[in-house]
């Protein structure tokens, strides 16, 4: 889980300086996967 964490840590770091419609997805899906990752 760790290595996940760091990778959409990272895609959090890009989206700071590329907004856009795939920043904007990728933020979704660490969202969505958090939320997974919590309720197990």
């Amino acid at each position: 889980m760790m290595v996940t964490y760091h990778l959409f840590y990272d895609l959090d770091f890009f989206n700071l300086h590329n907004i856009n419609i795939i920043s904007v997805f990728g933020r979704s899906l660490k969202y969505h996967f958090q939320t997974y990752t919590l309720t197990q």
